[in-house]
């Protein structure tokens, strides 16, 4: 059984291959592989097509490279200045960054639902923790771990072998906080509760 990754894609999500100068889409060679890419695969999908960059999240490896989209946005305090041409900007962070995967659970028989696959991801889903990550491009953001906000899975048309699915998430990181005991001796009162004057 064989499927066309990039008609799949296409069909459940449409077509991601934008770039400026395109303009028939219908000459692109979808068989190309850059030269950069050639021997970097480390190992091989459900479909013997490379995956170039493996996502796992905690003990679930994805069947399929998913597509990954990563976005942020900074928090600015601004401050507006009376009689100022200006504002002030006084503290500047980065929000958690925001994911998008995007991919597709596949059943390795013919006529029969990726069910086992689906269950072992509605799994993944349920965990009510921040899910370790590994995977070289979220690596490169800093992302070791994330939280599954929401997914959508889909019926495409043209059979019931695949199932497309999107997932929402955003990035986690650990935080350790440390408690001063002088501080913390102002914040419990061992006084006595009032009693109750009914």
């Amino acid at each position: 059984m064989t499927y066309d990754l990039n008609q799949l894609y296409q069909r459940a999500f449409g077509r991601f291959i934008v770039y400026p100068g395109l303009t028939k889409p219908s000459k692109l060679l979808e068989s190309y592989t850059p030269l950069a890419l050639l021997g970097k695969g480390k190992k091989q999908s459900l479909l013997s097509t490379p995956i170039m960059m493996p996502l796992k999240l905690d003990d679930y490896a994805f069947p399929l490279e998913p597509l990954i989209e990563v976005s942020t946005s900074k928090s600015i305090v601004i401050n507006q200045m009376v009689n100022a041409e200006t504002n002030v900007l006084e503290d500047m962070g980065l929000d958690n960054f925001k994911l998008t995967i995007r991919g597709f659970l596949v059943s390795e028989q013919a006529g029969s639902a990726p069910l086992d696959e689906l269950r072992r991801l509605m799994k993944l889903i349920r965990k009510r923790s921040s899910l370790k990550v590994n995977n070289e491009l979220l690596g490169a953001f800093g992302i070791r771990e994330l939280a599954i906000l929401s997914a959508r899975f889909g019926d495409p048309e043209g059979g019931i072998e695949f199932k497309p699915y999107t997932l929402e998430c955003i990035s986690d990181e650990a935080v350790e906080l440390r408690l001063n005991q002088d501080k913390a001796d102002a914040f419990t009162d061992t006084s006595p509760l009032p009693e109750d004057s009914r």
